[in-house]
Formats: C-alpha cells, sequence, structure tokens
C-alpha cells in the first residue's frame, strides 16, 4: 500500500501537465537513485525529499529484471515507455491508484529490454497514458544515476 500513496499526487500531476502542454517535461522533478542491501537498487522520477513519483523503476541487484511501476489514468494494467524510437508496453498487476483516479500499475520488465537500453544509453524517456505523454527528462548530473541502476540490475554472465 505504501508504494501506491507514494504516487497519488504526482499521477494526478502527469495528467494535468500532459493535457495542459501536449507532450512535455514535468516540472520540478529529477531522477535520484536509491540503493539498499535488502530492497536493492530504485530508481525514480518525483519531486526531490519526497514520496511524489511519477515513474519508479526497482530491481534487486544482478536479477536482470526490472519492476516498472506507475500510475494509469484509464483502467489498464499497462506501462508504456518510449525511448529514442523504442516503444515499450509492459504489462502488469493493477490496483486502486487512491485519489479515486486510474489503477496503480506494476510490471515486470527485463532489465535488457530495448527500450530501457536506449534510455539508459540516452538518458531519453517518455511516459504514455491514455491520449497523453510526457517526457521525463535526465539532466547531465543524473546521467550517472541512469547508468549505475542498470548495471546493478543487469544479470551476471
Amino acid at each position: 500500500m505504501r508504494r501506491r500513496a507514494i504516487f497519488t499526487l504526482v499521477a494526478s500531476c502527469l495528467v494535468v501537465a500532459c493535457a495542459s502542454q501536449g507532450q512535455g517535461a514535468l516540472p520540478g522533478l529529477a531522477w535520484f537513485l536509491y540503493e539498499s542491501e535488502g530492497e536493492g537498487a530504485k530508481l525514480a522520477y518525483g519531486a526531490p525529499s519526497s514520496d511524489n513519483v511519477v515513474l519508479m523503476m526497482t530491481c534487486q541487484p544482478h536479477s536482470g529484471q526490472v519492476t516498472v511501476s506507475a500510475v494509469n489514468s484509464g483502467d489498464s494494467a499497462q506501462i508504456r515507455l518510449t525511448s529514442a524510437g523504442e516503444r515499450a508496453d509492459f504489462f502488469g498487476e493493477a490496483g486502486p491508484a487512491g485519489l479515486g483516479q486510474g489503477v496503480y500499475v506494476e510490471a515486470a520488465a527485463p532489465a535488457d529490454h530495448p527500450a530501457l537500453a536506449r534510455f539508459a544509453r540516452t538518458g531519453e524517456l517518455s511516459l504514455h497514458d491514455a491520449d497523453h505523454s510526457a517526457r521525463l527528462p535526465v539532466r547531465v548530473a543524473e546521467r550517472g544515476r541512469i547508468r549505475d541502476f542498470f548495471a546493478a540490475c543487469r544479470a551476471e554472465v
């Protein structure tokens, strides 16, 4: 339940921002990387020093798998991401998002999915929700966080 709560406020902002700006970046948000021995790695796009998150990716070290979490304003259990021409449609478990709008979705994805690999390389990522989309830009200072997250998630060979 805690995971769902972190998405409610920013998810509402996602819908409003996308509706008013077309396909634009969400102001005041950034990428953050958290790593802990017990919980693995977490990469989140959201408001600094808060639980307001638009998109979260988590993984256990060297598992080769990523869990992608977001709120979908409709009732679909789908998360669509695009990165520099690569598209990913991840389907997972959906549950109430809170605030009475949309559903919270958690979906499993291979850490080396072409869209995620392109995101790790280029820093370009967009989240698509029903008729809206939002760019989730990576600033220069955040690029290392993205690379570190995917390096931690990749399966050991």
